[in-house]
């Protein structure tokens, strides 16, 4: 399984919710991840994650950066999760968050 917390992050340096994590449960170690986040317009922003090795349990952490580190707008961004099994085996899965901040 793959889940994601919190759905609604601000990567503000407050202390709260700062981060999204990723956290991943396999069947056995060895699957490969990709991770890579997209705004509502379909463009990618950022690759938090290309081919990491994973053991069967793990959270991955990502700051809400985009790619260069650049700060991302608030809004919602969608996560394209890729998983390559031991086989070669490609599973993807999409899922969603919001970057928020207080002004």
């Amino acid at each position: 399984g793959i889940s994601i917390f919190p759905e609604i992050f601000s990567p503000d340096n407050d202390g709260t919710d700062d981060q999204l994590n990723f956290s991943f449960r396999f069947a056995k170690p060895g699957q490969v991840v990709n991770l890579d986040v997209f705004d509502s317009n379909g463009i990618r922003v950022a690759s938090p994650a290309k081919s990491v090795l994973m053991p069967a349990e793990s959270i991955l952490a990502w700051n809400g950066a985009g790619d260069g580190g650049r700060r991302l707008e608030p809004g919602i961004y969608i996560l394209y999760i890729e998983v390559i099994d031991i086989d070669g085996k490609t599973t993807s899965k999409l899922k969603t968050c919001v970057i928020a901040y207080r002004y």
